[in-house]
């Protein structure tokens, strides 16, 4: 009977963290294709993925994470019950005096309440209240803030993520 308690026990713990597992990476993300990751910093640059390259993609964030390996870029975040918060974000430059260049990073300042927000081409990810922003237009194609947080978003082949900083 100690056993057979026990496994239930067990069971019960491994149903539960792998229901909240899904629940937490519950995002649509294609197996091929591509994806553009946008940084508009002082200067603005694009990043590509190649969704076939990118092993267990679970969310936009984990793709975020393959391009920011492939490229080296910068990206800190942090952690909480609604998933990850993109703090800062890009490329740091250095000369050959070892002299910063953070034309490419964005860097919010907290004191002037600013934040890194993101902006989507994926029409189910669209902020629906209508206070996140206005849309705008990147190449051609029309991007709404995210109604959701980066490791909850969802992807689709020759989607745009756009990252930009905005004040509250």
């Amino acid at each position: 009977k100690l056993f057979a308690l026990l496994m239930t026990a067990v069971l019960t713990v491994c149903l539960t963290l792998s229901a909240c597992n899904i629940y937490l990476t519950d995002a649509s993300i294609p197996v091929e294709g591509t994806v553009t990751f946008v940084i508009a910093a002082e200067e603005t640059t694009e990043y590509t993925a190649d969704l076939s390259k990118v092993q267990d993609a679970k969310n936009a964030f984990s793709v975020l994470q393959y391009v920011a390996t492939e490229n080296k870029l910068d990206m800190n975040c942090t952690w909480s019950s609604y998933g990850a918060f993109v703090n800062t974000l890009g490329k740091i430059e250095y000369d050959d005096n070892y002299n910063a260049d953070y034309k490419k990073y964005l860097n919010p300042n907290s004191e002037k309440h600013e934040f890194i927000t993101i902006y989507t081409s994926v029409e189910k990810d669209f902020d629906v209240s209508g206070t996140m922003g206005d849309p705008i237009t990147y190449k051609e194609k029309t991007l709404k803030p995210s109604g959701l947080g980066i490791s909850s978003m969802s992807l689709e082949d020759g989607a745009i993520v756009y990252f930009t900083i905005a004040t509250w």
